[in-house]
């Protein structure tokens, strides 16, 4: 089945509550299949993302969103550095980037990705929405911006209006 989460000794009762809550929140949101009016069409047989986020049950609940959604997932990061390397080997349609991570930060990632692969589309996926960081996705060429806890049906609609607004983009 895999693993959904760790915690590292000397842990809190707060923080086996919060994975826990993690965990049942992403399998109550499983639960409803995606409608076929919601996959995801990028003008090619499948999109390819890379899924960058240091929680692995983030990961897998996206890796699961997009993968009913039609969407293919080449590769999975849990660092800025991961993703950027992901990126590269893969070149993939769309990047689903967590903005606080280790060894880079998100947005330390977006800026490189951008700057080398500026056709990838890149989503931004926090816990915190401020005003300053929004900003910053905005001005660092982020497409996007998801916020945790999401649901799946939110997280594909908004990549299907990505993937809408390039073909929109590529008509005029």
């Amino acid at each position: 089945i895999g693993t959904a989460g760790f915690l590292r000794k000397p842990f809190k009762p707060l923080e086996i509550a919060g994975l826990m809550g993690q965990v049942s929140h992403a399998l109550h949101l499983l639960k409803d299949p995606i409608k076929p009016s919601e996959l995801i069409d990028s003008g090619k047989s499948r999109p390819r993302a890379v899924i960058a986020d240091d929680s692995s049950t983030i990961r897998q609940l996206l890796v699961a969103i997009l993968k009913e959604a039609h969407v293919e997932v080449v590769g999975e990061a849990n660092n800025g550095q991961e993703a950027v390397d992901l990126v590269e080997q893969h070149n993939p349609d769309l990047v689903c980037l967590d903005v606080e991570m280790p060894v880079m930060t998100g947005f330390q990632a977006l800026e490189k990705i951008r700057a080398s692969w500026p056709q990838t589309r890149v989503l931004m996926v926090t816990g915190k929405a401020g005003k300053d960081d929004v900003m910053q996705a905005v001005a660092g060429g982020a497409a996007g911006y998801i916020v945790k806890p999401f649901h799946p049906e939110k997280v594909v609609s908004q990549i299907a209006a990505l993937f809408a607004r390039k073909k929109l983009q590529k008509k005029d």
